[in-house]
């Protein structure tokens, strides 16, 4: 009963929330600059632009003359400079990127009778916001931003230049959105049947040696780290004084990051490997020095595994870079969410709250904050133009249809693995409770429904039908008549009634 009811409502969820990523609309478009003469000076380039200044619509706008400000940036820190003010009267006014944030160009080139902005970027794109959200009331022109590459075609012009717009048209549905989706959902489900099969096989072995012993065959337990409420503020602590680090050392610290990330990725990627099931039908081994004995199995594992992270590192700039990446970062996600547990769900709901309110901050709020209008997240993400070494803590996906702008679509292994422990964490759950109720047969049934509830709100309405929202909440689950703390790693057999 409890697995239908979850089932159809987390299958609507399901649905909803692939909807709402795919009806995500960027903000971009072209631009074709004219020449006086009506020749057009180069093909259609590609802009981004705000909307909350004034919208663009799919037709080409009318052709209006540039001005380039002196000097390009047009401010200093403290003030802005246009020396050629009374030319900006009725034309586009076009700055160079930089010393001050794109509200001081926007409303001085306004205040001077521009009717557009036109912001060029040397560095990488982003998008041209106002520094305080009353600043779009103020105005109503168009503010897009370019490359330096567009600027060079018509720099050495100084008259006759006009500039056209037209936003671009956007696809309701993005493919590598739906790549994205079901990579999560690999990395979601994974762990949560390798947590429920290992918790199975513990109680098990507990019930045929009636408690007495934990051995696993020989076999060491995986060792699983366990969150308390301080971890979980400590957690949110170190993640922003490590993406501060990121933002403003990246040239040195992302090479450490790349070793590091080659060493955890290959680490269990390995530890993927050896627990298929091939691995325990494969009996042949080998005596090694200062190691023992080894089966050729876990030997070929931990070749493929450090190869996978080699090749990765010789070919990370390459084509085809982005699937070995994925590979062992998915690898990375499953291991990770194996690992990691949340005692309770009043510390997986501290985490879950705390990296929402770190996310908005350091992807939506630094921009007002920061000298160029940077996201100190998407900047730490994408390197801002300071090295060719982009951060391997993401999925790549290269876009899979004609886009304005190419390059791949990232998805942070943040942005799975910190759901990802509220899923474990109800599969951790359920599972005890299964085990008590003796219906151990369909545990591996209950981490799909809620690899898609992860939603605070809707587990909690769960655990609410379900009649065990304070034992759920608090980590208790029921033994008996009484009730006692949730403990993965010392499940005991069920009491059998005479």
């Amino acid at each position: 009963m409890h697995t239908s009811f979850i089932s159809r409502r987390a299958l609507f969820a399901v649905i909803i929330a692939l909807y709402s990523c795919a009806c995500v609309l960027g903000e971009s478009g072209f631009v074709k600059f004219i020449a006086g003469d009506g020749n057009e000076l180069s093909k259609k380039s590609c802009m981004i632009y705000d909307s909350r200044w004034k919208p663009l619509s799919l037709s080409w706008t009318e052709p209006v003359e540039i001005a380039f400000v002196s000097p390009p940036m047009g401010c200093s820190e403290d003030s802005i400079i246009i020396n050629n003010a009374q030319q900006l009267e009725g034309r586009i006014a076009v700055f160079q990127r930089g010393n001050c944030s794109f509200s001081w160009k926007v409303l001085a080139a306004v205040q001077n009778g521009a009717v557009a902005v036109i912001i060029f970027s040397e560095s990488r794109l982003t998008m041209p916001i106002a520094a305080n959200k009353s600043d779009y009331d103020l105005v109503n022109v168009p503010v897009i931003m370019v490359d330096d590459n567009t600027i060079e075609i018509i720099h050495n012009l100084e008259y006759n230049t006009s500039a056209v717009f037209a936003s671009e048209k956007t696809r309701r549905i993005d493919p590598n959105v739906v790549i994205f989706f079901i990579a999560a959902w690999i990395c979601l489900l994974t762990p949560c049947v390798w947590v429920a099969r290992d918790m199975l096989d513990r109680h098990h072995r507990a019930t045929v040696t009636n408690g007495v012993s934990n051995e696993n065959n020989g076999e060491p337990e995986d060792e699983t780290i366990h969150f308390r409420l301080v971890h979980a503020i400590i957690f949110v602590f170190v993640a922003s004084t490590a993406l501060l680090l990121i933002y403003f050392l990246y040239q040195y610290i992302v090479y450490i990051i790349i070793v590091l990330f080659m060493i955890s990725s290959s680490a269990a990627l390995y530890r993927l490997l050896v627990i298929l099931p091939i691995s325990k039908k494969a009996k042949a081994d080998v005596q090694l020095p200062f190691i023992g004995r080894v089966t050729f199995y876990k030997l070929a594992a931990f070749a493929v595994a450090i190869s996978l992270a080699i090749w990765w590192f010789v070919v990370r700039h390459g084509n085809y870079a982005w699937l070995l990446q994925d590979i062992l970062g998915i690898a990375f996600i499953i291991s990770a969410l194996q690992t990691l547990r949340t005692p309770s769900f009043r510390v997986t709901t501290a985490i879950l709250v705390g990296f929402v309110l770190y996310d908005v901050f350091f992807v939506f709020i630094t921009p007002f904050f920061t000298k160029n209008n940077d996201s100190v997240m998407v900047t730490a993400a994408t390197g801002g133009g300071r090295s060719n070494e982009p951060l391997p803590l993401t999925l790549r996906v290269p876009r899979l249809l004609p886009a304005c702008f190419s390059g791949d679509s990232l998805l942070g292994f943040g942005d799975i693995i910190i759901p990802g422990l509220a899923v474990v964490y109800c599969t951790v759950y359920d599972t005890y409770t299964s085990l008590q109720l003796s219906q151990h047969n369909k545990t591996w049934l209950q981490c799909y429904p809620y690899a898609v509830s992860a939603f605070v709100a809707y587990t909690i309405a769960v655990a609410y039908y379900r009649g065990e929202l304070s034992a759920f909440w608090s980590g208790r689950v029921k033994c008996g008549a009484a009730y006692r703390p949730l403990a993965p790693n010392s499940i005991q057999p069920k009491e059998e009634t005479v």
